[in-house]
Parts: structure tokens; C-alpha cells; sequence
């Protein structure tokens, strides 16, 4: 098990609050969305936004609950891979970090 380095560690906490809110407000968007389809009933398009919320929950869990430092490179390849964080957040990081969140993503 690695652990993220303490600058590094520092830095998602830094990050955590506001990429979640960019999160949250994405998925919020994509519920809000009209279909695309003929198909307008009340009842799909509040089942398609309930799953879309459900499934952003999940995201959620994965992504920033329970963050520790033990668990911290595995949040944020999953970040990462969701594509949650930016490039440029990501770029912030150690290569060390970078490296690391990478092999991550490539299991």
C-alpha cells in the first residue's frame, strides 16, 4: 500500500471541496437535461434522472468518501478516470503522484 506524500495529501484536501461541486453540479445538469427522444413522460424522465443521480452517487462514494491518506491515490485515479479532476489539477501533484495515479488507471 502507498501513501500519498504530505504535500500532495494537502493538496487533494485543497481540491476535494471544489471538484466535487464541479462534479455535482455536472450531474445535476445531466439530470436536469431534456431527452432527447420523442418520449417526454414525467415518469422516464424523472426515472432517467434518478438514475443519473444514483449513479453519480456511487461516483461520489468511490471518488471522495472516506478519504484518507491510505486510500488517497486510489481516489484520485478514480478522479482521474472519471474524469472528475482536470488535467491541469492533476499537473499540481508530484510526478511521483502523477506516475503512480497513472499505473492506477492503467489496472
Amino acid at each position: 500500500m502507498r501513501i500519498i506524500k504530505e504535500a500532495d495529501w494537502k493538496l487533494l484536501r485543497e481540491l476535494r471541496a471544489p471538484v466535487l461541486d464541479r462534479y455535482c453540479e455536472k450531474l445535476l445538469r445531466e439530470a436536469n437535461s431534456p431527452r432527447k427522444t420523442a418520449e417526454r413522460h414525467s415518469q422516464d424522465m424523472f426515472m432517467r434522472a434518478l438514475g443519473i443521480l444514483q449513479n453519480g452517487n456511487d461516483d461520489i462514494m468511490n471518488g471522495f468518501g472516506d478519504l484518507r491518506r491510505s486510500n488517497a491515490l486510489e481516489r484520485l485515479a478514480f478522479m482521474k478516470t472519471k474524469g472528475i479532476i482536470t488535467t491541469a489539477e492533476i499537473a499540481r501533484f508530484s510526478k511521483e503522484t502523477q506516475e503512480t495515479v497513472s499505473r492506477f488507471e492503467q489496472k
